[in-house]
């Protein structure tokens, strides 16, 4: 029987790559072209609009933030626990 040295190698795959190319890359990227979108809106004058985009991003950015670090969610939650019972 021929067994592959590596065997246990190949099961041990990490996401780690991918999260720090998003982090380093890609974000930077997104926020440039909401940057440039916003300069774009407001040579319109067009303010509800671009206060509309410029809510909308932070909330979505808020959300990829959350998704990003870890254990994000549940700090979050304990916090918003503790406005209520004081803890």
């Amino acid at each position: 029987m021929i067994t592959a040295p590596n065997a246990h190698a190949a099961l041990a795959l990490s996401t780690g790559g991918a999260q720090s190319f998003l982090a380093d890359n890609i974000v930077p990227l997104v926020l440039l072209g909401i940057g440039l979108i916003l300069i774009a809106l407001s040579i319109k004058a067009d303010m509800g609009k671009i206060v509309t985009i410029v809510l909308g991003a932070a909330i979505g950015l808020g959300v990829v933030g959350l998704s990003v670090i870890p254990g994000g969610t549940t700090n979050i939650a304990r916090f918003v626990a503790g406005l209520f019972t004081g803890g």
